[in-house]
């Protein structure tokens, strides 16, 4: 059996406007932008990269793919000129995020099928690099659909009293607000012992996925969840809610990586619903209550505004640190149409956090 416990977290922004607020303790220095090579080969014979996710552990970066059972292993840094593509033990389909921790990797399929038949898209999986980076080592998988599914209807009724907001997500598909898990980040605990899972397709709230609401997929808070053993077979659940409310609507996660120069986490946002367009924004949040906006200067000369938004399909942000100095990275995917004519797929920022 599962240990369920549910602990709800509610985050400062809930009188946020959907302004941009920096995160003032943040300064922003050099900053250049890049491409990320297009390594996926697809049936048709054309390349892309479909880069869902991405961790780095000082010496290596990998990246996830949404299309392949695969870990890209990037050596030398930023573009991407060594790399290799490692294949997983296991079959994984819709790989959407990856996160590192005292030696270890670890990466996160959507969760977003049921059925037997469907276990390639409910792994979380842990592996090691060997010493020449060629192989993954330890490599252990389980499924955290079911004891997430369970938490979360516990933490439905904590809220609402009633299974109301659970009854209609429960069996939704991710495109009707159904479970879609597209963040994965350590905690700063080692990943055996917990790891923070952030949920895209599902918001929080009593019109989320009400047909009787306008706009339904566009309203509510999104989720993090704190795992805890996630791979004991008897995972522990705690659930944070952020409001992450921009112009357009609410947005839901799409990354999350802790940062620890910034003494927090660095969340990517996004549309719930699949097709919402290219509507992404980037945030500050301290672990517990603080939340931020943040803004990526473009620094080339005229132009103005926020460089985030000029990225396609943001997905994915990691830490670095180049030449004594930190570094944030934010990745975008270059696989579909829209994103054809994108004028880079990762920013690089150096910055400095102010104690």
């Amino acid at each position: 059996m599962w240990k369920i416990k549910v602990l709800v977290l509610v985050g400062s922004a809930l009188g946020l406007s959907f302004t941009d607020v920096s995160a003032e303790h943040i300064s922003f220095g050099t900053i250049t932008t890049g491409f990320i090579a297009k390594y996926h080969e697809r049936p048709a014979g054309t390349f892309t990269q479909d880069l869902s996710g991405a961790a780095a552990d000082g010496k290596v970066i990998i990246f996830a793919d949404d299309g392949g059972s695969f870990i890209r292993v990037v050596r030398g840094g930023l573009p991407d000129t060594q790399a290799v593509s490692v294949p997983l033990v296991l079959e994984h389909k819709d790989m959407e995020g990856a996160t590192f921790r005292n030696g270890v990797f670890a990466v996160i399929t959507s969760h977003t099928k049921t059925g037997s038949e469907n276990q390639s898209f409910r792994r979380l999986t842990r592996f090691k690099l060997s010493e020449d980076t060629l192989k993954l080592q330890d490599e252990k998988s389980v499924d955290l659909r079911d004891p997430m599914m369970a938490a979360l209807q516990k933490f439905g009724q904590a809220q609402f009293g009633n299974d109301g907001w659970f009854n209609r997500i429960k069996n939704a598909d991710e495109k009707a607000g159904g479970l879609n898990i597209e963040g994965l980040s350590t905690t700063g605990d080692d990943i055996s012992k917990s790891l923070y899972v952030g949920i895209k397709a599902t918001l929080f709230g009593p019109c989320f996925a009400n047909p009787t609401c306008p706009n339904n997929l566009r309203t509510g808070e999104a989720i993090v969840a704190k795992v805890k053993k996630p791979f004991s077979g008897e995972p522990s659940f705690e659930f944070t809610k952020l409001n992450l409310l921009t112009a357009r609507g609410n947005h839901a996660i799409r990354g999350l990586e802790l940062i620890p120069a910034m003494k927090g986490f660095v969340i990517i946002g996004g549309p719930a619903e699949t097709g919402g367009g290219q509507d992404f924004s980037l945030w500050f949040w301290d672990g517990d209550a603080g939340l931020e906006r943040l803004d990526l200067p473009d620094t080339e000369p005229g132009n103005f505004g926020n460089l985030f938004r000029k990225l396609c399909r943001p997905e994915a942000v990691i830490p670095m640190e180049e030449k004594g100095e930190e570094v944030l990275v934010v990745f975008s995917e270059h696989s579909t149409p829209q994103c054809a004519n994108a004028p880079f797929t990762f920013i690089k920022a150096h910055y400095r956090a102010r104690k």
